[in-house]
């Protein structure tokens, strides 16, 4: 019994020592998720910025095309960023939705550029569909929308091997939705 006892103590203080190395990794993980996040920022607004410029200046509707297309990887390139930052406040229990209103048309038509292209060289069709009536502005978090359509979008173009890919904006019993196809 005084073995036993010795070694439950002895147990308990080697996962006491784990759990303490355990949280400062994930406290130095966070920490430097949250510096990387924010060094990565500062050129991508940068990019942003000027592909804003391109895309308002361009002479030539080709050359705005490029500069939407800029425009929309670049903050595609950010959202990513942000999602990094995300994953350390969600490691520390403080990640929260941010709610706003979005023209959730501008958001799915910008990320549906991105993969349109990808979709157009892999030989299939890309469709984006709006239905009469849909709304202008929705509220929700739009970090999330335009993350969760990357990912749709992204899956259906890499998986679909002929055909087409669709997103479809509908209403439905006077509710706004999407759909990826």
């Amino acid at each position: 019994t005084v073995l036993a006892a010795v070694l439950a103590r002895r147990q308990k203080r080697t996962l006491l020592r784990l759990a303490r190395s355990e949280r400062q990794a994930n406290e130095l993980k966070s920490t430097f998720l949250a510096k990387i996040s924010h060094d990565l920022r500062t050129p991508l607004n940068g990019i942003l910025g000027f592909s804003e410029l391109v895309k308002t200046t361009a002479n030539e509707p080709e050359q705005r095309q490029y500069g939407e297309y800029i425009h929309d990887s670049s903050s595609h390139l950010l959202d990513l960023v942000n999602m990094i930052l995300d994953l350390a406040k969600l490691r520390n229990g403080t990640l929260q939705l941010r709610l706003g209103d979005i023209d959730l048309r501008e958001v799915a038509k910008s990320v549906s550029r991105i993969h349109a292209i990808v979709a157009k060289q892999k030989g299939l069709d890309f469709r984006f569909d709006v239905a009469d009536g849909f709304p202008g502005r929705v509220t929700c978090d739009g970090v999330r929308i335009r993350e969760v359509l990357h990912n749709l979008l992204h899956n259906a173009v890499k998986f679909t091997r002929a055909g087409h890919v669709a997103v479809d904006l509908f209403l439905r019993d006077g509710q706004a939705g999407m759909r990826v196809s």
